[in-house]
């Protein structure tokens, strides 16, 4: 499955996951969070028979690592621009390969193509949902090029995103401010 995980907002990108699963009807897409979203979603889930689209609810963190580890991509369509989405390090750190949208700090964590796949997307325009889908028929059944790109994103988070390296920047920061 496709898991998409967040807040239910139209700007975390949830029309653009539910449009997606509706011209992708062969896949299943799982959505966990809430939000102020949620009626509209069940709503169009319902309306126009998403057959494919399962809604999780808000999960705590261990069910949530279990469906993140259970899934087969996870889906950040943000339309504005995040700083840094604990979405896509937990998946990263998972060994899952993100698609997620160029937007803000986005395209700093994700180097297209090596550790997950940008689509290009801008708060202004939005996005185009047939490169969405382009993008999930060329990747979705490459055991290979996922687990390679999985394994490239875990790599990366624990380079650049573990805690001790956090904690050494942060005292840097204040040694050099005399502190």
């Amino acid at each position: 499955y496709i898991l998409f995980g967040g807040r239910l907002t139209a700007e975390k990108g949830i029309g653009v996951v539910l449009e997606i699963a509706k011209r992708l009807p062969d896949i299943t897409f799982k959505i966990a969070g809430a939000g102020p979203e949620l009626e509209n979603v069940k709503f169009k889930i319902k309306d126009e028979k998403l057959l494919n689209v399962e809604l999780l609810g808000f999960l705590e963190k261990e069910r949530l690592q279990r469906v993140i580890a259970g899934a087969r991509l996870v889906v950040v369509p943000s339309l504005w621009y995040e700083l840094s989405p604990l979405s896509i390090l937990e998946a990263m750190a998972a060994g899952k390969v993100v698609v997620a949208s160029r937007i803000g700090g986005i395209a700093e964590l994700i180097e297209d193509g090596k550790t997950g796949f940008l689509i290009p997307t801008n708060q202004r325009t939005g996005t185009n949902i047939r490169t969405w889908i382009d993008k999930f028929g060329k990747i979705k059944y490459d055991d290979k090029l996922l687990g390679r790109v999985g394994e490239a994103a875990a790599q990366y988070v624990k380079r650049a995103h573990n805690p001790e390296k956090h904690y050494e920047k942060i005292m840097e920061i204040y040694r050099a401010a005399g502190g």
